[in-house]
């Protein structure tokens, strides 16, 4: 399953205030028999998204390497 949402959402500074225009971005698939959830925030949603993708086959090729027992 791979399933990609992109949101705006305000995120907080610093100093607490909220600024807004930021992405958030959610990237969820299967690994290890388990959902995976991941959530990312910044500026630029495609560049989040595209290292979300690279988290998921970093995942892939981690879970190819660990033993299940």
């Amino acid at each position: 399953m791979l399933l990609v949402e992109l949101h705006t959402a305000p995120s907080h500074t610093a100093s607490g205030s909220k600024a807004t225009g930021e992405a958030l971005v959610e990237h969820r698939f299967r690994a290890m028999n388990t959902d995976v959830h991941l959530m990312a925030t910044g500026p630029d949603a495609l560049k989040l998204e595209d290292h979300l993708r690279e988290a998921e086959l970093l995942v892939h090729e981690l879970e190819q390497k660990w033993s299940r027992f």
